[in-house]
């Protein structure tokens, strides 16, 4: 799986990075504005994974006949906003779709996060999911989800979810009582929620 880390200067941040995915890849934005156009071709399987940090993401997909998409987002703010704009359309039959974005919160973040499964009438035997699951670490921290299902023909197995949450104090207390400090109790905390370690 080819990896790829993207970065921009203040200055860059006007107009989105653009980046076309035929494979499968881990993209790391860090906090950049990017717009993502994935082509997944008859018969094939694309896992990508994207990793951001802040910035807009506008992602764009099609899915051939046959075609797999597997996408993992997983998203962490810390006092910036974060817009998270993912349509996956699939077209042709048999086409598989799994769509999961996750991510935190923290500080005054704001994350706005819609995700779209599209599926057209010649898509018959499509199976697939959306879920969105987001936590807030902060009272200040807003989280936006507006997961959304097009579906434009009946011989389709797909589900949708979306969670918000605030961390559970409860958590917090049950790590600091062991002697870990407050810091790296939500630390503990984020990274078991996204699975992955922030830093």
């Amino acid at each position: 799986m080819a990896r790829k880390t993207i970065k921009q200067s203040a200055t860059e941040c006007v107009n989105l990075i653009p980046l076309v995915v035929v494979s499968s890849e881990t993209i790391n934005l860090d906090s950049c504005d990017a717009k993502i156009d994935v082509l997944v071709k008859n018969n094939e399987k694309i896992d990508l994974k994207i990793f951001a940090k802040g910035g807009k993401l506008k992602l764009r997909s099609k899915c051939e006949e046959g075609g797999e998409l597997k996408l993992d987002g997983v998203f962490h703010t810390v006092d910036c906003d974060q817009d998270i704009d993912v349509e996956c359309k699939f077209e042709e039959k048999d086409c598989k779709g799994d769509i999961i974005l996750k991510g935190v919160a923290e500080g005054s973040s704001r994350i706005n996060c819609k995700g779209v499964l599209e599926v057209e009438k010649g898509c018959k035997g499509f199976k697939g999911f959306l879920k969105e699951d987001f936590l807030m670490l902060d009272q200040e921290a807003q989280v936006d989800l507006v997961p959304g299902l097009e579906i434009k023909n009946d011989d389709v197995v797909v589900s949708h979810c979306a969670s918000v949450k605030r961390i559970d104090p409860e958590d917090l207390f049950y790590l600091t009582s062991r002697g870990v400090s407050e810091k790296e109790a939500k630390e503990m905390v984020v990274e078991g929620f996204l699975q992955y370690s922030p830093s």
